[in-house]
């Protein structure tokens, strides 16, 4: 099993090649660190880190749409194609994670009084 130390880790690197990739303008490559960085956030239970991530997709996100319209991650190019954006489908996962964190935290805790 993995220790908190050495995900903690992972996850500092995943943000790093995501702030490289996003500067060098490979959104794609920008996107998939995003999205490990969130799949080592959710593995430790780390709401605080999804939602730094979050806050990443986010802003990534809106700026590729202001700046980048035509690149195939904006929003425009994914609703030509009859979707939603990659930092946009990141965002509603971030959100069914924070709810899963907070639900398994709850149910811990309801047991821990139970048991008491």
């Amino acid at each position: 099993m993995t220790n908190h130390a050495e995900m903690d880790s992972l996850f500092d690197q995943f943000l790093v090649a995501n702030a490289h990739a996003f500067a060098i303008r490979q959104f794609e490559s920008a996107y998939h660190a995003l999205a490990g960085a969130i799949h080592c956030a959710f593995a430790q239970g780390s709401q605080e880190q999804v939602e730094q991530v979050t806050l990443l997709a986010r802003q990534q996100g809106h700026w590729i749409d202001e700046h980048a319209a035509g690149h195939r991650l904006s929003s425009a190019s994914a609703t030509r194609r009859g979707n939603e954006s990659l930092f946009a489908s990141l965002l509603k996962l971030a959100d069914s994670m924070i709810l899963q964190i907070k639900s398994s935290k709850n149910l811990a805790e309801m047991l821990s009084a139970a048991a008491s």
